[in-house]
């Protein structure tokens, strides 16, 4: 638009100094035609004055000269005279029609150069319409001038209101890029933090397995001793018994060896204090058995205090959640605003396309705003790259979740197996009728039991805590690919 009006500006200053030569080339050419109008008519009169004065001078001359002549005596002299005055006569009547023809001349070039006045004077008249027509296309321009300058400033007007609303959507998406890196900063604490929980967890579950292969290579040393005591009380069962054949054999007889007697008691004594010894060790068994127990339920406090906590942040994930939808609620009400507005200026640029052609500065200018545009685009690409470097970082959280559940998961099917061996060995004891109390080790098994399921319920957390990252990794991603497309679209327009 500024080319143009200034194209225009030079082609009307042109215009006026040709008007301003050709108004002064037509006084020069007005004033040198009445000068040589005058001057030709001055000299035709001079020299018709003259050759008149002088023709008349040599008439009056000749007539004196004839009258001379006639009043004087002397023929011959007369005759003579006669003859040169009649060649004088004759030379100035040749003199005079030269002169008549030089006249006849100069009256056809008055008239010619009459005809260059008349011509003159219509080109002069030509000029002063172009004048005129100048004039008005001069006031056209100005008009014109003057409606391009009101189309300018609406159209600078409209691209204010662009901008402006361009800068508040840039503003708004910046805050909801800042609000989502405060989410992906906390997630990132959030997940830190439970990986950091998840540790600890695995900790106290190897401490527990560790705690449960002992319990379980005591019980088995338990099972070692009780079947070799099984075996030496079969055996002291056979002695006693063949004691007692003995003895009966001994009343029977009436005799016997006190002495013998004696070292039977003392075995039989040997014997009993080994019994006494295997019930202490029992005893101990027992009070390790419930210092376990007091562990595994401190343990389920600890988990459950974990899912409390675990509770709280899907809570607070919620509320996230909530806030990005509303967010984004208004993103979309903000975009179909700009979408309308950018549709009136599609018309309102379909109607003044001739007129914006010619406004190649402005689009210059929307060229460099386009290239910040473009290097804020980059800004956001990079931003979002490092949403995407944050989600693989997310999604290798969640591979080692897997991870830790499939060792978890590994862990409770050995435990379902050390149950179903100590559900065998608990059946093996109460065949044999023994009198040991293994009702802890039932219970160790329930608390294994419970924990496996604990287990079971945190695994399935785990996995609805990983579909939630992962829905929301697509939602940044989604929103992602949607401001990308409307921030190309802006350019475009």
């Amino acid at each position: 638009m500024k080319n143009n009006y200034s194209n225009l500006l030079e082609e009307n200053t042109q215009l006026k100094q040709n008007i301003v030569e050709l108004e002064m080339t037509l006084q020069e050419l007005v004033r040198q035609d009445s000068l040589i109008e005058k001057w030709t008519v001055m000299k035709n009169f001079v020299l018709v004055s003259t050759e008149v004065e002088r023709l008349s001078l040599a008439y009056v001359a000749l007539e004196k000269q004839y009258q001379q002549l006639q009043n004087s005596k002397d023929s011959n002299q007369n005759e003579s005279k006669i003859k040169m005055l009649i060649t004088q006569l004759e030379e100035l009547n040749s003199i005079m029609i030269s002169q008549q023809k030089r006249i006849d001349e100069l009256n056809n070039n008055n008239y010619l150069q009459q005809q260059l006045v008349d011509e003159t004077n219509q080109k002069i008249e030509v000029i002063l319409e172009m004048n005129k027509q100048l004039k008005n296309n001069e006031q056209n321009l100005q008009q014109e001038k003057q409606s391009l300058q009101n189309q300018l400033q609406e159209s600078n007007n409209e691209l204010n209101n662009v901008m402006h609303t361009l800068k508040e959507c840039e503003d708004m998406f910046k805050s909801t890029l800042n609000k989502q890196e405060t989410v992906i900063e906390n997630l990132s604490s959030q997940n830190t933090f439970l990986n950091n929980e998840v540790l600890k967890k695995d900790k106290s579950i190897e401490q527990l397995m560790k705690k449960n292969k002992e319990l379980i290579q005591d019980v088995e040393r338990i099972d070692k001793k009780y079947v070799e005591q099984s075996i030496q009380m079969k055996k002291v069962s056979k002695m006693f018994e063949s004691l007692e054949q003995e003895y009966k054999n001994y009343q029977q007889q009436q005799q016997g060896n006190q002495s013998e007697f004696y070292t039977l008691t003392k075995r039989l004594e040997h014997k009993n204090q080994i019994l006494v010894e295997i019930e202490s060790r029992f005893d101990k068994l027992s009070i390790v058995a419930k210092t376990q127990e007091n562990q595994l339920k401190d343990n389920e406090l600890k988990i459950k205090q974990l899912r409390q906590q675990i509770m709280e942040q899907q809570m607070l994930i919620d509320e996230l959640k909530n806030a990005n939808k509303t967010t984004k609620h208004d993103d979309e009400n903000e975009i179909k605003e700009l979408n309308l507005q950018v549709k009136r200026l599609q018309e309102k640029l379909n109607e003044a396309r001739y007129e914006l052609e010619k406004e190649s500065t402005q689009r210059n200018k929307l060229q460099q705003q386009n290239e910040v545009k473009d290097k804020e685009i980059d800004k956001q690409n990079s931003q979002l790259e490092q949403l995407k470097n944050e989600q693989k970082s997310l999604q290798k959280a969640v591979q080692d979740l897997h991870q830790t559940l499939n060792i978890q998961k590994e862990l409770y099917q050995k435990s379902q197996a050390e149950q179903n061996s100590l559900k065998e060995q608990l059946h093996v004891l109460q065949e044999n009728n023994q009198t040991l109390d293994l009702l802890n080790i039932e219970d160790q098994c329930l608390s294994l039991k419970n924990e496996c399921q604990q287990l079971r319920n945190e695994a399935q957390y785990y996995k609805y805590q990983n579909y939630q990252y992962v829905s929301q990794i697509e939602e940044l991603r989604q929103t992602k690919t949607y401001l990308s497309n409307l921030l190309m679209d802006r350019k475009y327009y």
